[in-house]
């Protein structure tokens, strides 16, 4: 008797938030135990508002849509992430937050951005679009123009998942 995975493949998109709302796309990066953090605010035409880089010294990877299915009530919390889940939702609840997790077909803006660490030990802020290193411009051009990524699920298969999140909140203005 042999082990047979099947696979398809599913075609996978970033999405502009709604219309009064932006979206916060993050994701985290590790090699060699050496972690950082990549995220990209746009608003509803998909314009950058901020993006950032940062070096997050020595860690591990943790799995974001278990967090995100905990702070959800999908999930039942580890005890190890209880104080951190209660401390979202608390957040939340006083907010105009919806917190979805994304595959990395999605979030390529973000990862590319969570990468930046490994050859640039600094941390960095762009507050503009000419400001962005050349890939991660063509890959927000791309979502921009809601061009789409394919994602290959295979079946008898752990999957595992990095620290991909994704943030869409009211944002307000007074003048």
């Amino acid at each position: 008797m042999s082990n047979i995975n099947s696979t398809r493949r599913v075609m996978v998109k970033w999405s502009k938030p709604s219309t009064s709302f932006v979206k916060l796309n993050s994701d985290g990066s590790c090699k060699n135990n050496l972690c950082g953090g990549g995220g990209v605010i746009r608003d509803c035409e998909g314009r950058l508002l901020f993006a950032y880089s940062l070096n997050l010294g020595e860690g591990t990877k943790s799995d974001s849509k278990l967090l995100v299915n905990c702070v959800n009530d999908q999930n039942s919390t580890p005890w190890k992430m209880q104080k951190e889940v209660e401390e979202l939702k608390a957040h939340m609840e006083n907010t105009c937050y919806i917190l979805r997790h994304c595959y990395r077909e999605a979030n390529k803006v973000a990862d590319k951005l969570a990468s930046l660490c490994h050859t640039n030990q600094q941390s960095t802020m762009f507050t503009t679009f000419a400001e962005l290193p050349r890939r991660i411009k063509g890959l927000m051009t791309m979502d921009r123009w809601n061009m789409a990524n394919f994602r290959t699920i295979r079946k008898n298969k752990i999957e595992i998942i990095g620290t991909r999140l994704e943030m869409e909140f009211r944002l307000e203005f007074t003048f």
